[in-house]
């Protein structure tokens, strides 16, 4: 006898949707602050987070810091960290570099952006060849997962059972990279999204 969906449904003991809760952090610049930052950690896991990002620095310049601040989440405490991934101030070997090196460690959670141009250069254009966009940096992502997974196929029954998850951070809609990025992102069979996080202007961070 066939069953119906209905005798597969899990009663809602709720009457509204469960609240996430989430912390961003930034990587300490100076040896100094690493024992108060992972102070703060700890105290912020404490409340049991649903989720804790790790921001790259503007123009990439705190990547350093950010890759070794991700690697120890992942390696000691309970959550899985999102990592952010710029485009501005990395040139592609360092991006690919980098999500290597991010897959290598356990990362499976990623936030692509494009990141601020320099300052002084609104017009900002990535070098030949260069990645450009959320929309490359996806691509590039889910490239980088694929050759891993054909070369190790540990690599491809982990990502079978722990998914690679992208989310994105757009500009409002009228900043002007906004319109075009969100169209090509819809339109990108490898812009597999989970979210879609606004970014604030820089002058009001």
């Amino acid at each position: 006898m066939p069953f119906s969906d209905d005798e597969y449904a899990c009663p809602c003991t709720h009457d509204h949707e469960p609240t996430l809760l989430s912390f961003e952090v930034m990587p300490p610049r100076k040896p100094s602050l690493e024992e108060p930052f992972w102070n703060t950690v700890d105290q912020l896991l404490r409340v049991r987070p649903d989720f804790m990002s790790v921001t790259y620095g503007a123009g990439g310049k705190d990547r350093s810091n950010a890759r070794s601040t991700v690697h120890r989440l992942v390696r000691d405490t309970p959550i899985q960290p999102i990592a952010h991934l710029t485009c501005v101030g990395n040139s592609t070997e360092e991006v690919v570099s980098t999500v290597y090196d991010y897959l290598d460690s356990g990362v499976r959670t990623f936030l692509a952006l494009r990141g601020d141009p320099p300052v002084g250069q609104e017009d900002w254009e990535p070098g030949p060849g260069g990645v450009g966009s959320a929309t490359e940096l996806i691509h590039l992502i889910r490239t980088v997962e694929k050759r891993r997974c054909d070369a190790h196929p540990g690599e491809a029954l982990r990502s079978a059972f722990k998914p690679l998850t992208i989310a994105v951070a757009t500009f409002p809609a009228d900043r002007k990279p906004s319109s075009s990025t969100l169209s090509a992102l819809s339109k990108s069979a490898a812009a597999t999204l989970t979210r879609v996080r606004p970014c604030a202007p820089r002058s009001s961070r």
